[in-house]
């Protein structure tokens, strides 16, 4: 015996878990208020940093400051255990402690409870990181798909550009031999130069900012040009003449004279405002050099040619000076060779007479040519280019050397010699040399490899316009393909269809089988949606889980509604993710072009709208655009925008419908139903206001608005009156899932000072459809502060007798509808009897709503139903009514 007992010592002291052992403390109401701490582990002190002598025989509040302030109700939880043997799992972050911990608790006798826990604050830091990264992947994601159509501009606007540059074989040699090139940006707002580095090589500054120092810069230039310089920046700015300016500089570093060309462009907004001047400045020194050089040695050349002309003497000195000038192109000529060897580009010459192509080593790599010379173009058409590029080259070739464009240039692939599946990307570009008769005689150009521009094209397109996750058109090329369509149908007299396709609850199954399997039913259906559209027509991921389909020539709109019907039967069959059968239903909305709309805004928002009218008729249908689907819209709209500002103006308020006691004969209490009156759009039934509040969240604050004012208003009768009246209260499903629902009941009740048996909280079938687990323990939760819970329009709904049995209940209300059926059929009495006496077994009370004639209440007594609301006694009262109604009719 003492070694089990050893040994369980042992155990405990050396558990990784966390363990502690309390008595819960209750208080007269038999609520919990504290507990005490009676025993810990080593890991205990580790994972919160107290000590067991801190601890042993301490109450959590005397151990941990700020404990009772806490947002997590954690002797609420602690005492359901111990009070009523209910076993808790949860993850939660101690205020006290300021960590997160993973935390079991039981209860091994009454009144006593043990916490097995471990820290998880880094792993919660890590899933918050990891929240955060994927919100910033979202929101790049979306600014890309901002920025798709600007992108695809640009890319043609550098292909333009590049067409352009190609256009003048003049400028691009010219531009390919400037040196000492530098640029700058002059923004007028802050008088400020942004400058290149080479900028301030030019000016022989160091560049310990990007921005040139105006005064040095302006000190360097010589006196004479800086009038120039202002006289031609004013023009910029004044007239928009073009600037273009010489002007020499002193260097402060070394003393050197250069001579400067620049010239700008000006930036302008939308307005027509100069904003920017944008500039390049190149050091033309020995440019300018040489011309002079080249001048004298013309003059030289001039005067030669005179003196060979008078003498025999002068010709023997021209042909000295001629030798010397063929040295000189000597020396040219290998610098130009080494240049070709340096540039990455292939250089190739035509001899077209004698038909032999000249190639440079470069060019001899990147199309893996034996030797320098191929015996003819022909040879390099026929061994190397793609065959289906052939007639591309010719064609070009062709134009070129019969004149009809300056210069060749041509995109061709050719085959890799190696593998001959594989091919890349080849720009040639060349210019012919003709005679005095209009013939070519020669060609020269130059080969580039543009394989890989040409995949990063390739990848831009497809990011621009497809989707990463289907493969189909994204919302941009769908954009473009529903444009040319509807230009088309105009034109034709023809019609478009936009089919708006919206998942029905895939939040769902995000939420409960990860995003990642999101994604794969997303990839699953878009195939099966793709399989019953026509050929010719297009497939698109809208974004999220909306899909749209574009119909061209559009006949009949039983086309429409076939293709429409089609789809949505398909997904009567369930899809296969993984091997796990997966079921899905889609809302469909549909506008027609030009019926709906003959903008592609108007016609994708109608379609839309059409799509949210088929989710308010319970999703998975089919609705066809109409207009007062879009007064509708307006009107929702003008809703929401009121209801944000409904309880700071004091729009809402409470009427009151009497419930009375059968048995008693007198009133049992009052549901608190809630009304809204706005000045712009008059009073607004609770059907149309309560599902938007719902829907945006707001319903939070206004519930919590509803339940404070009915506590406060049946506190205030019982004192006045001396009475015990119950309050009941309706809870929106997304009030009784909220985090901090259960924290604010009761700071509703200590508020007010209502005791909790006279509350009552109304929940209808529809709250029953998920998430049961967790409902049922915030009701348990609620029942054990004294609070009563009633179902709401039994019968309706999706709730069973297993729910009833299930759920901590103490009412079921029968609808409405029942009651006023009774006599119409005697199944129907039958039914609403039986309902009355399975509730009374399961030990539930009945309220009967809508009881309107003595029948219903004569039948209703006699099948011992324990209340009634309705029309027969009282319709809903204003809180002015309430004591005069109290003082009348307070009995039946």
């Amino acid at each position: 015996m003492d070694y089990t007992l050893r040994m369980l010592e042992s155990i405990f002291e050396n558990m990784i878990n966390g363990y502690a052992y309390h008595q819960i403390i209750i208080d007269e109401n038999n609520y919990p208020i504290d507990y005490v701490f009676l025993d810990v582990n080593p890991a205990f002190e580790k994972m919160t940093g107290l000590t067991k002598d801190q601890v042993i025989g301490k109450k959590v509040t005397e151990v941990i400051p700020g404990f009772s302030d806490s947002k997590f109700d954690w002797i609420g939880v602690y005492g359901s255990t111990a009070l009523a043997g209910k076993k808790h799992s949860f993850q939660e972050f101690s205020e006290g402690l300021k960590r997160w911990y993973l935390v079991n608790v039981f209860s091994p006798q009454h009144g006593f409870f043990i916490t097995i826990f471990n820290e998880i604050t880094d792993l919660k830091q890590k899933e918050e990181e990891l929240l955060e990264k994927n919100e910033n992947l979202t929101a790049l994601l979306e600014e890309v798909s901002a920025m798709e159509e600007e992108l695809r501009q640009q890319v043609d606007e550098l292909s333009l550009q590049r067409d352009n540059l190609g256009n003048s074989e003049d400028r691009l040699k010219r531009a390919q031999a400037l040196a000492h090139v530098g640029n700058w940006e002059l923004d007028l707002f802050n008088n400020t130069i942004w400058a290149s580095e080479e900028a301030f090589r030019i000016y022989g500054i160091t560049r310990t900012s990007p921005y040139l120092p105006l005064a040095e810069v302006q000190e360097q230039v010589d006196s004479n040009d800086r009038s120039v310089l202002d006289l031609a920046l004013r023009q910029l700015l004044d007239s928009k003449k073009e600037y273009s300016v010489e002007f020499t500089i002193t260097r402060n570093s070394d003393g050197q004279r250069r001579i400067i060309h620049s010239v700008a462009e000006l930036v302008l907004d939308n307005m027509g405002t100069p904003q920017k001047a944008l500039g390049v400045i190149h050091d033309i020194t020995e440019h300018k050099e040489a011309e002079l050089k080249i001048k004298k040695n013309n003059e030289e050349l001039t005067a030669l040619y005179e003196e060979i002309v008078a003498t025999e003497e002068e010709l023997r000195t021209q042909y000295e000076m001629l030798a010397l000038l063929n040295e000189k192109l000597r020396l040219s000529e290998e610098r130009y060779k080494l240049s070709l060897e340096g540039a990455n580009d292939g250089i190739w010459d035509w001899d077209i007479k004698e038909d032999k192509l000249y190639v440079s080593d470069r060019c001899r790599e990147l199309v893996c040519f034996g030797s320098n010379i191929i015996d003819c173009p022909k040879e390099y058409l026929q061994k190397i280019v793609h065959p289906e590029d052939i007639y591309i080259i010719l064609e070009n070739f062709r134009k070129h050397l019969n004149g009809e464009t300056q210069h060749l240039n041509c995109e061709h692939r050719i085959l890799e010699q190696k593998n001959q599946n594989l091919y890349r990307w080849i720009l040639v570009r060349g210019k012919a040399v003709w005679d005095i008769n209009g013939k070519a005689y020669r060609m020269a150009g130059s080969l580039t490899d543009i394989s890989e521009i040409k995949r990063q094209h390739e990848v831009i397109h497809k990011l621009a316009y497809y989707d990463s996750i289907t493969g189909f058109p994204n919302k941009v090329l769908f954009q473009d393909r529903l444009n040319v369509a509807t230009h088309y149908a105009s034109r034709n007299e023809k019609k478009v269809a936009l089919v708006f396709l919206d998942l029905d609850n895939f939040k769902k199954i995000n939420d409960t089988q990860g995003h990642l399997m999101g994604d794969e039913v997303l990839k699953e259906a878009s195939i099966k949606i793709n399989s019953c559209i026509r050929n010719y027509d297009t497939l698109a991921r809208f974004g999220g889980d909306e899909f749209i389909v574009l119909m061209q020539d559009i006949e009949n709109i039983n086309e429409v509604a076939t293709i429409t019907e089609r789809i949505k039967n398909i997904f009567n069959n369930p899809l296969y993710v993984n091997k796990n059968p997966i079921y899905i239903t889609f809302s469909m909305g549909i506008a027609l072009f030009p019926d709906d709309g003959d903008d592609i805004n108007e016609l994708l928002k109608n379609a839309d709208t059409a799509m949210y009218k088929a989710k308010e008729l319970g999703k998975n249908n089919i609705q066809f655009y109409n207009k007062a689907m879009n007064e509708e819209i307006l009107r929702k709209i003008d809703i929401e925008n009121s209801l944000r500002t409904a309880v700071e103006n004091q729009e809402l308020f409470l009427e009151y419908q009497p419930c009375f006691a059968l048995k008693e004969g007198k009133i049992k209490g009052f549901e608190a139903l809630l009304r809204w009156s706005n000045r712009k759009l008059g009073a607004i039934p609770p059907l149309n206001f309560i599902p938007i509040a719902e829907e945006t969240g707001m319903i939070i604050k206004i519930g919590e608005w509803v339940l404070k004012k009915a506590c406060q208003q049946n506190k205030e009768w019982q004192v006045k009156f001396n009475i015990n009246t119950v309050i009941s209260v309706n809870i929106s499903p997304i009030q009784l899932k909220h985090i901090n629902f259960i924290y604010i009941v009761r700071k509703t009740l200590q508020e007010t000072g209502l005791k909790p048996e006279y509350l009552e909280l109304e929940i209808t079938e529809n709250i029953l459809i998920d998430s049961i687990e967790l409902i049922t323990d915030k009701l348990n939760e609620l029942r054990q502060l004294g609070i009563r819970i009633a179902l709401d329009d039994f019968g309706t709904g999706f709730s069973s007798l297993s729910y009833l049995k299930r759920l901590p209940l103490n009412t079921v209300k029968i609808d409405k509808s029942f009651i006023a059926d009774i006599f119409l059929e005697e199944n129907n009495s039958h039914l609403v009897g039986a309902i009355i006496t399975i509730a009374h077994l399961m030990g539930l009370k009945i309220i009967a709503e809508g009881v309107e004639t003595k029948e219903q209440l004569d039948y209703l007594l006699q099948a011992g139903c324990d209340g009634i609301q309705g029309y027969l006694f009282s319709e809903p009262i204003s809180v002015n009514e309430v004591p005069l109604f109290l003082s009348k009719r307070g009995k039946l």
